[in-house]
């Protein structure tokens, strides 16, 4: 799954050999740190995301809720202040409002 925080994008897999943790990935090592900030992020150049890390299955359901928890903006967009991440969410957000503008055009 995807996951867009104030502070960056996660992609979240299963771990292959470790069934109780999954696999934390991202494009920016700052991404993980940020939700995780005691993982060992390793970095893989030539991956898609190049940062990964292995957190356990309830850390991550245990930081997500608390993150939940805690959200106080009401507006996501506007919450993210790192510019870059912010200009490329907005690009997210574009496409994924044209997928909805054509959802019902859909059999």
């Amino acid at each position: 799954m995807w996951v867009f925080t104030s502070t960056g994008m996660l992609s979240v897999v299963a771990h292959r050999d470790l069934k109780d943790s999954l696999l934390v990935r991202a494009r920016s090592p700052f991404h993980i740190r940020e939700m995780f900030p005691y993982a060992a992020v390793d970095q893989t150049l030539d991956a898609d995301y190049p940062f990964r890390a292995v957190i356990e299955r309830e850390l991550f359901a245990n930081v997500m809720l608390e993150y939940s928890l805690n959200i106080g903006y009401d507006n996501f967009k506007n919450s993210i202040e790192e510019k870059n991440f912010h200009d490329h969410c907005l690009e997210v957000w574009a496409t994924m409002r044209r997928y909805g503008l054509n959802w019902g055009r859909f059999e």
